[in-house]
């Protein structure tokens, strides 16, 4: 968050109005342009403003770097809770953030993905369509992606709609040929979230599958490294083209990719290609021949 958006964060926590903050030191309006990164405060006035509401200056800088901490806390929660599978603790999670701190970025898209692992587990979608408009729209804007928003990406992509899936897989993806070199990590996080879309939309048996796999055909090929990527990769592609058409052939290759990466992969991972499988070609690759 920026400091107007902390600011505004321990205003609404107060539960404080812009006009009650503000008190005749400065207009509301600008208090409000502030929180929303519009405008700036001359510091004198900033620390009158804070004073009126309780706090010093040390305070708020104190309040910042705890909110910063707690964020990161709050994030590592939401995904040890995934993790294991606990579903009410997401639940919780999400009904933690309020409506009114959701207003921030930050919030909102920490509430999402606790909404996003909570519907993957159970199936229920927490959110409205308003805020799956707000979610779409917020990713969509993001020019520079980092860790933190590629982590929340994957985590909320199955919210969004297919054509959402699609646009924002693809954007996420033309950003991964920068990274190759110089940050490998979230090199390798774009690739996981285009793989995660790409898995949607074929389960889903979207026309889009086919657009974002050419797409991905015309990008940079994945580094050698990446190699469960990689066996995604391979292993949608076959699950795509045996959902057009039946082939005893597809089906083999299939049921042995699946068989290979049983010692090995995770239960999560080996689930996601049991029903991608299941639901868009109708076919079981762990079924006993």
């Amino acid at each position: 968050m920026s400091v107007g958006q902390q600011f505004a964060y321990l205003r609404e926590a107060k539960g404080l109005t812009p006009e009650e903050a503000s008190a005749d030191i400065i207009a509301p309006s600008k208090l409000t342009a502030f929180e929303d990164d519009r405008g700036d405060i001359p510091l004198e006035k900033f620390n009158q403003i804070l004073l009126n509401m309780g706090y010093s200056l040390r305070q708020f800088a104190s309040f910042r770097d705890r909110l910063t901490i707690n964020k990161d806390t709050f994030s590592r929660e939401i995904a040890n809770a995934y993790a294991v599978g606990d579903t009410p603790r997401l639940l919780k999670f999400y009904d933690m953030v309020s409506d009114s701190a959701a207003t921030h970025d930050e919030a909102f898209l920490s509430k999402m993905t606790a909404a996003g692992y909570y519907y993957e587990l159970t199936g229920k979608k927490l959110l409205s369509a308003a805020d799956e408009s707000r979610l779409a729209d917020y990713l969509l804007q993001i020019v520079a992606w980092d860790e933190t928003e590629v982590d929340a990406l994957i985590a909320t992509v199955p919210l969004l709609n297919s054509s959402r899936v699609f646009t924002v897989s693809r954007e996420v993806m033309r950003l991964a040929p920068t990274l190759r070199e110089w940050n490998y990590s979230l090199y390798v996080g774009t690739w996981t979230a285009v793989m995660r879309g790409l898995k949607l939309l074929v389960e889903r048996r979207s026309t889009f599958a086919a657009a974002l796999l050419r797409q991905i055909d015309e990008t940079q090929e994945m580094s050698e490294g990446m190699i469960q990527n990689r066996f995604k990769l391979r292993y949608l592609r076959a699950v795509l083209e045996l959902s057009k058409k039946p082939d005893e052939l597809l089906r083999r290759q299939i049921r042995a990719d699946y068989n290979m990466i049983v010692p090995l992969a995770p239960v999560q991972l080996l689930n996601g290609l049991r029903d991608v499988s299941i639901k868009a070609a109708d076919f079981d690759p762990a079924a006993v021949e």
